[in-house]
């Protein structure tokens, strides 16, 4: 490539910085990012369209043989486009902010939904009151804006059901326009007519997903938690989107009405390649589950046992879609190694970097809790973003480690399990450094009924992070606080 070249960076790319020692390009519309350099980052900077690259290695203080094997193997990427002459255009997309960093936001564009499903934690946002109060358009894309400018790389949307606000492509495009990765969009599909699913499908053919509820694969067991005469609609969506190609992750949440159609649920994933994860899921009791959780709930310990019925078919077959246990574990860790937790770690490093924003602005650090402290943070669309993940509550959030759990520090499982989950430990017993219930279920019914039928070198890797010389205190006397 010759020195005289005018390097443009392409639109599909931003450069973010978090305080003085990270730096990434990001390529937004499919989430993958690159660590850079100092004198990569002050490069790419400068790939304006205006520049030689003889004129950037002097810019930045580096050799042009060095700028331009760097200048060319970023071309050769499809990073930069070089051209003969200066293609004057805005400057490289650039932000900045100092840590800590808040790098993943799910949005809950609104607490309206068609459906009033009977395990829908969210339901308290879908009353007349609760609208009214909900973030309006431009509250939205001034939010949108404001984490951008906090360095916020993927966005998440939910609800309610999304599909049903009127703006939500100015949403999206807003989001593409800030150059953060929109990772996925929930829904229950029931609303997706043939426009909106080829739409979507273009959206998620290749990266992220539509996250998907389905909680029965016939019409009435599907009903039997979702509303009669729903699921021909819910049919016809998947089968549109199944059509188009788009990337899809099924959540289900294990109630009393589906548990036994959990094998048959498993046979229809891997008949769809669309299919790429299925997450199983026990409903929390917040909102509209309140009212229904004593005739739809199912003993943890009868999910453990179909869980493990469906894990070892996994293991056998490997089929094209991951599978999860909601909170507790994922097939893809297999693969990408069990984490190892420590008593320094946080016990919940999702909080550390993650924040849901709930329809009216108040932000929580997780979206399986109310509106109550000390889950809530603050409100952005009050405040704005940084007052909020800067704030008093965040700050005492992020200074937990699994050392101050008085019952999880001690624990035989504290390096396999972490402590659960915060949530769970919050909604059991109003204090969010109890242990978590089910995870103490959870660890139990591993040790018991999993890991002897596990292939020795996995049951190696288990074992190896249970501590035999430490006590189990099951969790006992729990009652629900929230």
């Amino acid at each position: 490539m010759p020195l005289t070249a005018y390097p443009l960076l392409d639109e599909r790319f931003a450069l973010r910085q978090i305080g003085p020692g990270v730096r990434y390009l990001m390529n937004y519309m499919t989430g993958e990012y690159y660590e850079l350099e100092e004198p990569q980052l002050a490069a790419l900077r400068l790939c304006d369209g205006t520049r030689t690259v003889a004129r950037i290695a002097a810019e930045v203080g580096v050799s042009p043989g060095d700028a331009d094997a760097f200048i060319t193997a970023q071309a050769e990427d499809g990073v930069v486009a070089l051209h003969d002459g200066a293609q004057p255009a805005e400057a490289p997309y650039y932000r900045y902010c100092d840590p800590p960093h808040l790098s993943d936001v799910l949005i809950e564009v609104t607490g309206r939904c068609n459906l009033t499903c009977a395990h829908c934690f969210n339901s308290d946002f879908n009353t007349d009151a609760a609208l009214s109060r909900q973030m309006t358009t431009d509250q939205i894309l001034a939010l949108i804006a404001d984490l951008d400018a906090h360095n916020v790389r993927r966005i998440q949307i939910s609800g309610g059901e999304p599909t049903m606000r009127k703006d939500l492509w100015t949403i999206i495009d807003a989001i593409d326009r800030h150059r953060m990765y929109l990772d996925v969009i929930s829904t229950n599909a029931t609303l997706l007519n043939e426009r909106l699913a080829e739409r979507l499908s273009r959206r998620f053919k290749e990266n992220g997903a539509l996250y998907i509820s389905m909680d029965g694969l016939t019409a009435d067991t599907y009903e039997a938690v979702r509303g009669e005469g729903v699921f021909p609609g819910f049919q016809r969506a998947m089968e549109r989107l199944d059509a188009h190609g788009c990337r899809v992750f099924i959540n289900t949440m294990a109630v009393r009405t589906n548990l036994h159609q959990m094998d048959q649920l498993y046979d229809w994933m891997a008949s769809h390649p669309s299919i790429k994860g299925w997450r199983i899921g026990l409903p929390k009791v917040l909102g509209r589950y309140r009212e229904f959780h004593d005739t739809l709930e199912v003993e943890f310990e009868e999910v453990i046992l179909v869980f493990k019925r469906l894990l070892m078919r996994w293991l056998t077959d490997r089929p094209g879609f991951r599978m999860e246990l909601s909170d507790f574990f994922r097939t893809d860790s297999f693969d990408s190694g069990l984490e190892d937790h420590r008593p320094d770690d946080h016990p919940c490093k999702y909080a550390l970097t993650n924040m849901t924003i709930k329809p009216d602005g108040t932000a929580v650090f997780c979206a399986s809790l109310e509106v109550h402290p000390p889950a809530v943070l603050g409100n952005v669309a009050v405040s704005g973003v940084g007052p909020v993940w800067h704030g008093r509550p965040h700050m005492a959030m992020r200074e937990m480690a699994i050392r101050d759990l008085p019952d999880c520090g001690p624990c035989r499982y504290s390096r396999l399990c972490g402590g659960g989950c915060r949530s769970n430990a919050l909604l059991s017993y109003g204090d969010i450094r109890a242990r978590d219930p089910r995870a103490c279920e959870a660890m139990r019914m591993l040790e018991a009924e999993i890991i002897p039928d596990l292939h020795p070198d996995l049951q190696d890797r288990i074992t190896a992070l249970i501590d035999h010389g430490r006590p189990f205190a099951p969790a006992t006397g729990f009652r629900r606080f929230i």
